[in-house]
């Protein structure tokens, strides 16, 4: 019979490798100590590049600017104080509560720089008597964009696009967020469609 505690262990390797959100579990300093298969994909790292994360801290592994304005790296920077990354994982510490917060971050991608919200979800793990962190990072930036101004006809109410066409409400949540919509009929216009 195989060991249970190394059973356990396999198991929830699977399962956090099923899960298809990034999720990583950190230690009180945000250090890596296990990358799902979406984290390891959201990082760009395959094959033997995926040892590669571990033990970096959270802002290395994302490649977030503010952990490049020190030597010493993701949490010494004065802008890391306001990290909801960070500071999610830090209440969880100290709390034990799950905790859900937004974050933007700014990362490093390629020579260029990206703007990036996340949804953080972070609760607290006991393992072999050592306190952990589960932290899964969804990348909201798509949803984010929505939530800004969209140039919308005054007339028709169509929307136009990054490419600066025009197109109808569906076809632009479908085509920006994946988002399909159903059709109704708001009180006011039930009345003037059908008035008996």
């Amino acid at each position: 019979m195989a060991n249970p505690l190394l059973w356990d262990s396999r198991l929830m390797a699977e399962v956090l490798d099923a899960y298809p959100a990034p999720t990583v579990i950190v230690d009180d300093d945000m250090r890596i100590l296990f990358a799902s298969r979406a984290a390891r994909e959201y990082l760009g790292l395959g094959g033997d590049a995926a040892n590669s994360v571990f033990l970096q801290r959270g802002g290395q592994a994302l490649r977030c600017l503010n952990a490049e304005v020190t030597a010493e790296g993701c949490g010494r920077a004065p802008a890391c104080r306001d990290c909801m990354v960070r500071n999610s994982v830090q209440a969880v510490f100290e709390t034990g509560t799950v905790q859900r917060a937004k974050a933007f971050l700014q990362l490093r991608s390629g020579a260029g720089i990206v703007d990036r919200f996340f949804l953080v979800s972070a609760s607290a793990v006991r393992s072999e008597g050592r306190r952990v962190a589960l932290l899964v990072l969804q990348d909201i930036s798509e949803l984010m964009q929505l939530k800004n101004m969209l140039p919308v006809c005054m007339s028709c109410g169509q929307i136009r696009n990054q490419q600066g066409a025009w197109q109808k409400l569906p076809a632009y949540l479908k085509e920006q967020a994946d988002v399909d919509v159903t059709h109704g009929l708001c009180p006011t216009c039930l009345e003037k469609l059908y008035p008996e």
